[in-house]
């Protein structure tokens, strides 16, 4: 929950709790260029159009007003422009009512729309507006294979510059067809040019690439982009793609199957003019080679994708539906916030490792000590209530505040954690034994030494769990981090861990000092050379503690040179 509230901090929302822990382990994210990648401001800077007359500028004008639905920034962005152009959008939409149309859709890629016009002699004459991914709208326009070469050769020229672009047709209808659009209509349009976009690259999206590269995370883009443009705008990020191996256009991708895919996709980095439903056949290609994936989408359709991803990822303003099904919900729709979360997730296992050594740790250390001395035939050394005082009192506070520990550098330098990995790693199971094992030593010695001195068993039980106290206070400092050694950072770091220590410790001045509770914990009053005794055995087991973590942080570091 802490965990889910530091990347609420960094503009994104999970919606389920075990979304927050499964981030660490992300191994792929398929990310939208539009709006994540690109800032998503869409802006029309230029257009280009099939002749130099007037009236073809105008007709292209009036179907950016009319074959709109404004439901995206680039359509917003194309009425704008042509308001801007005309100054009577209003008028437009009157005069040429909308009679019948063809919404958009990803999988046909145009939105078509028959409207009304006055016609002289009172026959029916309307006209036909289509608009869409430009090599689309080209197939539909009555041209010679010269024409659409240069146009085609010219849609590249933009789209290599990093452009988006939208193209334009019209049509005239007359007499019974001129009522509804009908599929033999959507074919002979006049081609009337296109509309040239840009949209920006987001700052930090470059610096953030180079950090999913050394943390093992692969970047993969999925757009409905001309794939030229798409292309260019990744070399601004440093991307440079050979497009026979890494680049899969969604006209490939109806071809192939889903293993052919699965036998691909690990080389691909880009897959532009798709749809909805082949992210759904990406994502579980992806998923086949025991990739972990988190997949951003926005839209209905988007929703079969999101759900079989193992983190979906929608932006804000997303649909309704595609939020349901998400796990994260992104403030900002930026690309390095969704990588902010991976690292976030990343820390969050991180403290689940730390809280469980601590606990552990403590657990085995007095299942030890109690069952040894059941088997030796000696007196308990600490009893129930005391037992009970140090899990519940002591530990508590200490454990909370493990949550609390910042991230560490080292976390985005490493691969993905492994999915199906134990959450118990050898070095935690060493840890936890040697922790347990050594702790039982000093506390064994203790105990006989005192036994030795016949002292009486009360005192000799207030010594043994004042020690498990003190031990416990003292090791968890040695907890709040697996990567370095207590020496090697700044060891007072944690503030709410340093004050839950003292008021543990101060817990435990009670239990001994406060007359109710030595009543309730059969504890006796130590003097000072007891307790110099006590908190010396405490800083000499952290000494220990911390040798045998940099040995295991010398052989990871040997191992990586090896490597």
């Amino acid at each position: 929950a802490l965990g889910m509230q530091r990347i609420l901090k960094r503009k994104a929302i999970v919606r389920k709790l075990l979304a927050a822990e499964t981030l660490g382990s992300v191994s792929v994210i398929c990310a939208d260029k539009t709006g994540t990648i690109t800032e998503g401001k869409m802006r029309v800077v230029d257009l280009a159009i099939s002749n130099q007359q007037p009236a073809t500028k105008e007709r292209l004008i009036k179907a950016a007003i009319l074959c709109n639905d404004m439901r995206d920034p680039l359509e917003v962005a194309m009425f704008n422009w042509a308001e801007e152009k005309c100054g009577e959008s209003k008028g437009i939409r009157e005069k040429y009512s909308r009679l019948d149309e063809i919404p958009f859709s990803p999988k046909y890629k145009y939105i078509v729309t028959l409207h009304q016009t006055p016609s002289i002699k009172h026959q029916a004459s309307n006209i036909l507006f289509i608009s869409g991914a430009p090599e689309v709208i080209l197939g539909k326009c009555k041209m010679g294979n010269a024409k659409i070469k240069i146009w085609q050769k010219r849609l590249d020229e933009y789209g290599g510059r990093g452009y988006r672009l939208v193209g334009f047709g019209y049509k005239k209808l007359q007499g019974d067809e001129a009522a509804k659009i009908q599929s033999k209509n959507l074919k002979d349009f006049e081609w009337l040019g296109i509309l040239i976009y840009e949209d920006p690259v987001r700052k930090g999206v470059k610096l953030t690439l180079k950090e999913c590269q050394k943390a093992g995370i692969k970047v993969r883009v999925i757009t409905g982009d001309y794939v030229s443009t798409a292309i260019a705008v990744l070399r601004q990020l440093d991307l440079k793609l050979n497009r026979k191996t890494q680049v899969i256009e969604g006209t490939e991708l109806e071809k192939i199957s889903e293993k052919e895919l699965a036998k691909k996709v690990s080389n691909v980095i880009l897959f532009a003019r798709t749809t909805p439903e082949q992210k759904l056949k990406i994502v579980k290609a992806l998923k086949d080679n025991g990739e972990v994936v988190a997949m951003t989408g926005d839209g209905v359709n988007d929703a079969l994708a999101l759900k079989q991803a193992d983190i979906g990822i929608v932006v804000g303003e997303a649909s309704d539906v595609a939020k349901e099904t998400a796990d994260m919900v992104l403030l900002d729709s930026n690309f390095s916030t969704i990588v902010h979360a991976v690292e976030e997730g990343r820390t969050i296992f991180e403290n689940i490792k730390k809280v469980v050594v601590y606990l552990l740790s403590d657990s085995f250390t007095e299942v030890i000590l109690i069952g040894g001395s059941l088997l030796l035939k000696l007196p308990l050394p600490v009893t129930a209530a005391q037992i009970l005082w140090v899990n519940l009192v002591e530990d508590t506070l200490p454990d909370i505040a493990l949550a609390f520990e910042s991230k560490e550098k080292e976390v985005m330098l490493e691969l993905p954690r492994d999915r199906t990995a134990p959450l118990l790693d050898v070095e935690m199971k060493t840890l936890i034994f040697i922790i347990g094992i050594f702790t039982d030593l000093l506390l064994f010695g203790l105990y006989f030494l005192f036994l030795r001195g016949f002292f009486h068993l009360r005192y000799i039980q207030t010594v043994m769990f004042v020690a498990l106290g003190i031990d416990s206070l003292f090791y968890v400092f040695a907890c709040r981090s697996l990567r370095k050694t207590f020496f090697h950072e700044h060891p007072f770091k944690n503030k709410t861990l340093n004050i839950a220590v003292l008021i543990s410790f101060f817990l435990l001045l009670i239990a001994v000092y406060f007359p109710p509770l030595d009543c309730l914990l059969h504890t006796h009053p130590l003097g000072i050379r007891e307790w110099f005794l006590l908190l010396s055995l405490g800083i000499f087991e952290l000494t220990a503690i911390e040798l045998t973590k940099w040995f295991f942080i010398s052989s990871r570091a040997r191992n990586k040179v090896l490597q």
